[in-house]
């Protein structure tokens, strides 16, 4: 955690709060993009999730796709709600 600023810190508690996680889960889901996993860089979020382009977004927070972690997800249900859909 200290190679992140306080605002970071300050996030990344917010967010392992949010979804019940790990400091340690809460900076690999914000250091990832939530669709595809490729890496992140940037500002992280409290409660947002993380997205390496517009396309991974839509993907996710549109068109409820599956996030590459399918079933394994602690922070969402887009896998459940695509099964059920189907």
């Amino acid at each position: 955690m200290q190679e992140y600023s306080v605002e970071k810190q300050n996030d990344l508690m917010e967010y392992a709060q949010t979804y019940k996680l790990t400091v340690k889960e809460a900076i690999d889901y914000q250091t990832h993009c939530h669709a595809c996993g490729e890496d992140v860089e940037g500002d992280f979020s409290g409660v947002a999730h993380s997205y390496c382009k517009k396309y991974c977004f839509e993907s996710c927070e549109l068109y409820y796709l599956p996030c590459f972690k399918k079933g394994d997800c602690k922070v969402c249900n887009n896998w459940y709600e695509s099964e059920q859909n189907k």
